[in-house]
């Protein structure tokens, strides 16, 4: 029994064996084909980016990205630098800074980055982050951002067999920008961008444009509101620094922007034209109005607005002085000179006719010089005749209360007679005794021989004399009123004469200044 299960046991075991042999062999037969089925599965392309994973593993083995890549220290790596400027986010000039979005290109050689293509399944071309490798350490020298630079570091560079390498990204400048503000709003600003390595000097790295252009990259520019981009020239430069003995090279981009003034002639030059215009209308304005100062007040504080409006907008330099501040300035001042003739204006207009006389100068200049220049007529020339006529009753009346004791309580001839006659359309009072011969007097007294002669009794002499002071006195008090109204009506005629003039004079002065603002921002800068 023993025996005979020993056997059996003896006998798997070698069918196992056999079974074990034949099928290791058929496994080994079908492998080949099995390889490949495999090998046919692959996508297209798949061996060759095996090869760029075995190139850009082979190339950035022992690569040191601090070590500029040359095998001879004396070898000058030249770096081909370019700029394209794709917007203008902003132009600060009160902080006289410009922010600017561009597209960094830089172009150098890599010894270290050189391969053959045959033993890289042909590979001329592979992308590596630029992280990754040494890259010229370019910056901006006019800097104002606190983080110095957005820049894009992780974008890829474009790397070839030769070692040439290519990268591009892109980045947000805000650059210092010296703002020349005197011929705002018409003005045009040079934004200097000047690039150049921190580090190495012209013996180490050589800068210069890329693709040797003249001027900085345009074709996708995006136009601002505000700026036209009038050039982007490109000038290279050597300088030397108190830190070095050799020189730094640097390229200066130079963008050229001309302002569009239309915002500013809409919303702070015309508004002001438009209030300088009403304030001549102020001496046009009557003075019986009663709104000539209210008018005139009004206007200069709406400059005064407009000029704080304007003073926000420009940077706080006193280099130059802007010429549209001058022209604020200048309006400012004429509004608060024409305030005050219109305040002096005021005070002739309602002069006190009874204290206060027309000088004769001040009758011949107005109204013999200025009226005839303004052509103004006078209202009424008659007016100076009735105050000659009214001093001439006061003088006939004057004389009349003078002869021989005409208006006395007391006569010293009692028994003498006083005759009355008309003599060259004149009253005059005579005595009868006062003829020498007696024929004479005889004569005078008949009534027949002069009919325009009669004899007054004591009494009708007093009562004349009486009616005479009364008229005298009601004359005197005509006189002055006329006297007073007549100079009334002149000191307000020179009022009209001098408005007319300070609005000539005004206007005037008005275009000037605003013919010299436009003749100023038309000159080239």
């Amino acid at each position: 029994m023993a025996l005979g299960r020993q056997k059996e046991h003896w006998e798997m075991l070698f069918f196992f064996i056999v079974s074990f042999h034949a099928y290791a062999v058929r496994c080994s037969d079908q492998t080949p084909s099995t390889e490949f089925n495999k090998s046919s599965l692959l996508p297209p392309g798949a061996e060759r980016r095996s090869g760029r994973s075995k190139l850009t593993r082979h190339l950035l083995k022992e690569y040191e990205t601090y070590v500029r890549p040359v095998y001879e220290m004396s070898t000058v790596t030249d770096v081909k630098y370019g700029l394209a400027l794709t917007q203008i986010i902003d132009m600060d000039e009160r902080n006289q800074r410009i922010t600017l979005n561009v597209w960094l290109r830089q172009k150098w050689n890599d010894e270290f980055l050189v391969w053959n293509k045959s033993d890289y399944e042909d590979v001329d071309t592979i992308q590596i982050p630029a992280t990754s490798i040494w890259r010229p350490d370019i910056v901006l020298y006019n800097n104002v951002d606190e983080e110095f630079a957005h820049i894009k570091m992780d974008t890829l560079s474009i790397i070839t067999s030769d070692g040439n390498v290519f990268w591009m990204a892109p980045a947000i400048l805000k650059s210092s920008c010296k703002v020349e503000v005197l011929h705002f709003p018409f003005d045009r600003q040079n934004c200097s961008l000047k690039f150049g390595s921190w580090a190495y000097n012209g013996v180490e790295l050589n800068l210069s444009s890329l693709n040797e252009l003249t001027q900085a990259d345009v074709s996708d520019y995006i136009n601002n509101g505000e700026w036209d981009l009038v050039n982007a020239p490109i000038k290279r430069n050597e300088r030397y620094y108190g830190c070095c003995v050799e020189a730094f090279p640097d390229l200066t981009f130079t963008i050229i922007l001309q302002r569009r003034p239309l915002f500013y002639v809409f919303n702070l030059l015309l508004p002001n034209c438009l209030i300088a215009c009403l304030t001549l209308m102020g001496f046009y304005l009557p003075p019986d109005s009663g709104e000539k100062v209210t008018m005139v007040i009004t206007n200069l504080l709406a400059l005064i607005v407009f000029h704080q409006l304007l003073s926000e907008s420009l940077p706080p330099t006193s280099d130059r002085v802007p010429l549209v501040a001058l022209y604020f300035t200048a309006m400012i001042v004429m509004v608060s000179l024409s305030c005050v003739m219109t305040i002096w204006v005021l005070n002739l207009h309602y002069h006190d006719g009874h204290t206060h006389r027309v000088p004769n100068w001040v009758r011949k200049v107005v109204f013999g010089v200025l009226a005839r220049i303004m052509r103004i007529k006078r209202a009424d020339s008659g007016s100076d005749m009735s105050v000659e006529a009214m001093n001439s009753l006061s003088r006939e009346l004057n004389s009349a209360a003078n002869n021989e004791g005409m208006f006395s309580n007391s006569h010293t001839e009692t028994n003498s007679n006083r005759y009355c006659c008309l003599e060259n359309g004149r009253l005059i009072f005579k005595s009868v005794s006062s003829f020498s011969k007696t024929e004479e007097r005889e004569r005078l007294l008949d009534k027949h021989s002069n009919p325009k002669m009669f004899v007054m009794s004591d009494k009708t002499e007093r009562d004349i004399g009486e009616i005479l002071r009364h008229v005298r006195h009601f004359s005197q008090r005509v006189l002055a009123k006329e006297k007073k109204n007549h100079n009334l009506k002149e000191w307000k005629e020179i009022a009209y004469i001098m408005d007319r003039m300070l609005l000539v004079i005004f206007f005037i002065l008005f275009l000037m200044v605003t013919l010299t603002l436009i003749l100023s921002a038309m000159r080239p800068v």
